[in-house]
C-alpha cells in the first residue's frame, strides 16, 4: 500500500549535497557534497558502504573544498567525482580505490557522466569547456569547446557516441564523441542551464534551467518537443529513464517532479526534502528515484506505479 514515509532518507552527509546517481538496477547508490566526500551507499538497506575521499583539499582549502558531482557505470563497478580542485577521479567501485586522477581542466568542474560500459567519461567545467576521457587509459580523448560560459551538466548516450553539456550561456550542446565536434545547439531557455540528459538510445534530450523550466528535444533535429512546465523555482537537474517515458526534474521548490516524455504531462510531485532539491536519478526501469538535497540528505522514491510515495 501507499504510505508516505521514507524507506531511506540518506543522512550521512554533513553539508550540502549536490550530486546523485543510481546504478541501472538501483541496487547501488552514490551521493556527493560539500564535506568533499562522495558516498556510496547499498540502496537495498539504505546503509552507506564506504566513503570515496581523494579530492584536494590544499588549493582552496578544506571548508571550501567541494565534491559537486558524480556518476555511476551501469555495472555499478565504475564511480566518477568532480570536484572544485579541477579534476576527476575515477574510483573502483567495489573496493574504493583510485584508478585514475584526471587532470585538464583550468578551473572548478561541475558535472560529469559515464557512458554505461564505464568505458567513457565526461566532465563539465567552469573553465567554459566538457572534456571526453578514455576510462581504461585515463587519457584524454577531446576537449569540447562551444560554449561561452560555466558547462553545469554534461551526459552520455548509453554507447558513447554521442554528448550533452549545459551551460550558464543559456543553451545546451549537443556533440558527435567521435570526432569531438558539435551537432547542434539547443537555444529555448532563457537563463542558464544547469542540468540535462539523454535517452539511453541518444534519441531524445532534457535540460533544465533557471527558468524554472524543463524542454524535452528531439536529437536528429536539435528542436523542443515540450516544455515542462510546474516548478516554481529553479530546476537544477533533471534525468531520462533508459526507455525515454519518464522524465525527472529537481527544483529550487523543494520537491522532484515525474514527467510523461509522450504528453510532456505532469505525472507527479515528490515532497519530503525541507531545502532545495539539486540534482535527481532514475533506475533503468524507472521504478527508483534518487534526489539529493541542500537539506544535506538524499530521499530515495518509488516511481512505480506513479504513486510518488517515498520508498517504505
Amino acid at each position: 500500500r501507499c504510505v508516505f514515509g521514507a524507506r531511506f532518507t540518506l543522512k550521512e552527509h554533513v553539508g550540502t549535497v549536490f550530486g546523485c546517481a543510481l546504478s541501472a538496477d538501483g541496487k547501488l547508490g552514490i551521493s556527493s557534497a560539500h564535506d568533499k566526500a562522495c558516498i556510496l551507499w547499498n540502496m537495498t538497506s539504505g546503509t552507506a558502504l564506504r566513503n570515496l575521499e581523494g579530492h584536494s583539499d590544499i588549493k582552496f582549502g578544506r571548508m571550501f573544498n567541494v565534491a559537486f558531482g558524480c556518476a555511476l557505470s551501469a555495472d555499478g563497478k565504475l564511480a566518477l567525482s568532480v570536484s572544485m580542485d579541477e579534476t576527476c577521479i575515477l574510483w573502483d567501485a567495489l573496493d574504493g580505490a583510485v584508478i585514475h586522477k584526471l587532470h585538464g581542466h583550468t578551473d572548478w568542474v561541475r558535472g560529469c557522466a559515464l557512458s554505461a560500459d564505464g568505458k567513457f567519461a565526461l566532465s563539465a567545467s567552469r573553465d567554459t569547456t566538457c572534456i571526453l576521457w578514455n576510462t581504461s587509459l585515463g587519457t584524454k580523448i577531446h576537449t569540447l569547446k562551444g560554449h561561452t560560459k560555466v558547462v553545469h551538466d554534461c551526459a552520455l548516450s548509453a554507447n558513447g557516441k554521442l554528448a550533452i553539456s549545459a551551460s550558464g550561456d543559456h543553451t545546451c550542446i549537443l556533440w558527435n564523441t567521435s570526432c569531438g565536434k558539435a551537432i547542434h545547439t539547443l537555444e529555448g531557455h532563457n537563463d542558464c542551464v544547469f542540468g540535462c540528459a539523454l535517452s539511453s538510445d541518444g534519441r531524445l534530450a532534457l535540460s533544465a534551467s533557471r527558468d524554472s523550466t524543463c524542454i524535452l528535444w528531439n536529437v536528429s533535429h536539435g528542436t523542443p518537443i515540450h516544455t515542462l512546465i510546474g516548478h516554481t523555482g529553479a530546476v537544477n537537474g533533471c534525468e531520462l529513464s533508459v526507455d525515454g517515458t519518464l522524465a525527472l526534474s529537481a527544483s529550487d521548490d523543494n520537491s522532484c517532479i515525474l514527467w510523461d516524455t509522450s504528453s510532456g504531462a505532469q505525472i507527479h510531485k515528490f515532497k519530503g526534502h525541507t531545502d532545495w532539491v539539486l540534482e535527481c536519478a532514475l533506475s533503468a526501469d524507472g521504478k527508483q528515484a534518487l534526489s539529493a538535497s541542500r537539506d544535506k540528505t538524499c530521499i530515495l522514491w518509488n516511481t512505480s506505479g506513479h504513486a510518488g510515495q517515498m520508498i517504505m
